[in-house]
């Protein structure tokens, strides 16, 4: 609708400054940018996403906030769900992880590397850990190639890791110009 389409233009759609303003109230606002999230217009996405966590004490907003930036996540817009990882959870190493968890299961190389070396380093799971840093490696991410092959090599004599795997991991590393896999090679 036209009405709607103005309401996601505006970035007073929530909360007009003006109380005697053409645009509808903050629930009626609200409805709007839903509308034009269901049409995919990103843009609404993220004015909804910044009133849910600028709200984030009102309503559960916090959770919606977060519900909003995997839908747009799964729409290959990753701005609001890198927006949680900077601000939010700065202080909430839990949720942090589980926020780069659920982009490491979206095929994110970067975050697979985080989250395959968040494991191996803290909670000793190195099956789960190599999982997520192969991944990450088999996606074109350097350093995974690198740390994967890496921990391999060091895994081999625990029973851990595979000596043949190490070796050609840390080699394609060296060869995408990762001096200190070159090094072990």
């Amino acid at each position: 609708t036209r009405r709607g389409f103005l309401c996601f233009q505006e970035e007073e759609a929530i909360a007009p400054s003006d109380p005697k303003s053409p645009l509808p109230d903050k629930d009626l606002g609200i409805k709007y940018l839903k509308q034009a999230i269901e049409l995919k217009y990103k843009r609404a996405m993220k004015y909804l996403f910044d009133y849910y966590f600028r709200e984030g004490h009102v309503d559960n907003n916090t959770e919606k906030a977060e519900q909003l930036a995997k839908e747009a996540l799964n729409l290959g817009y990753k701005d609001l769900i890198y927006s949680l990882l900077r601000e939010r959870y700065k202080y909430e190493p839990k949720k942090q992880m589980e926020i780069v968890k659920y982009l490491a299961e979206h095929d994110d190389s970067y975050y697979q590397y985080i989250y395959g070396n968040h494991l191996y380093h803290e909670t000793n799971d190195s099956h789960d850990a190599f999982h997520y840093l192969k991944r990450a490696a088999d996606n074109g991410n350097v350093l995974a190639m690198y740390k994967y092959g890496y921990y391999n090599l060091i895994g081999y004599a625990d029973g851990h890791g595979s000596r043949d795997e190490g070796f050609k991991y840390l080699e394609k590393s060296a060869r995408n110009g990762c001096l200190a896999a070159s090094y072990y090679l």
